[in-house]
């Protein structure tokens, strides 16, 4: 028999031995109401130009010119407070009075004093590992301190730098960490240290996301083509098939780091690679 009871209640048809039970439609839509929502974690929502990055601390590495200071100016444009950081004392100081922001002189690959610097710092809640060196063209011309030197800057020093910073972001429950690599990690160039140096890195990205995801933590990576500018900033001519015949601009890198960095755009990115 079948019957129907108050309205708004399920409806229920039965045959005679087993019990079969079929809801109808408001009776599926009334049980999935009772069940527990799931909570969804919101970003700044009302996020305005130049505060997607508003109270935070963006440590940047080889801030002192090309992609590392146009990436302190994308971030202090959008409300961070940069640290620039860079062997180069003239420019990080340079790139830091552009910003508004902090400069710190280290060899990311002098892991001693880039740990006496991180434990002055304040919290970071950003990092952008950009710092990063070419090898030797060929093979043939590489000599064992060229692949250390090479490995050493690239790879060794920036993950030691993000361990030191990560260790507060997990207190916090959150953090970036944004790598700049290159499109060599998956195109060779003839240079075969600084190319395994960046394939090493964008696993670095991934690996380090998964490990990191618990602990609400995202890791991604940046690779672009030929990043150079002339004084004025115009982007050089690449005779070889590029998108507009071009190098990429810095600036365009530093607005990509943003893009990951920024919670508004990439609350739920991570071991990704643009």
């Amino acid at each position: 028999c079948a019957g129907s009871g108050p309205r708004g209640q399920a409806t229920r048809a039965f045959e005679t031995g087993p019990t079969l039970v079929t809801m109808t439609i408001m009776g599926r839509v009334a049980a999935a109401l009772r069940r527990p929502r799931v909570r969804v974690v919101r970003a700044v929502e009302l996020a305005q130009p130049g505060q997607l990055l508003a109270g935070q601390t963006v440590l940047v590495t080889g801030a002192g010119r090309n992609i590392g200071r146009a990436t302190a100016l994308a971030c202090a444009e959008q409300g961070a407070q940069v640290v620039a950081l860079d062997v180069d004392a003239k420019a990080a100081q340079t790139t830091a009075t552009m910003t508004g922001g902090v400069a710190v002189v280290a060899d990311i690959t002098d892991t001693t004093a880039v740990s006496a610097i991180v434990e002055r710092l304040p919290a970071i809640d950003v990092l952008v590992n950009n710092v990063g060196i070419a090898g030797a063209p060929w093979v043939r011309n590489l000599e064992p301190d060229t692949w250390r030197t090479t490995f050493e800057t690239n790879v060794i020093g920036p993950l030691w730098l993000t361990r030191l910073c990560v260790d507060g972001m997990r207190e916090r429950g959150r953090g970036n960490v944004v790598f700049v690599s290159s499109i060599h990690q998956w195109v060779p160039r003839g240079d075969a240290a600084y190319a395994l140096s960046k394939a090493m890195v964008g696993s670095i990205v991934k690996e380090l996301a998964l490990e990191l995801a618990p602990h609400g933590i995202r890791v991604n990576g940046v690779a672009p083509g030929t990043t150079v500018a002339d004084e004025d900033g115009a982007p050089r001519v690449d005779a070889r098939p590029t998108l507009h015949g071009s190098s990429v601009p810095p600036q365009y890198v530093g607005r990509a780091v943003v893009f990951l960095a920024s919670d508004f755009f990439s609350l739920h990115t991570t071991g990704s690679t643009v």
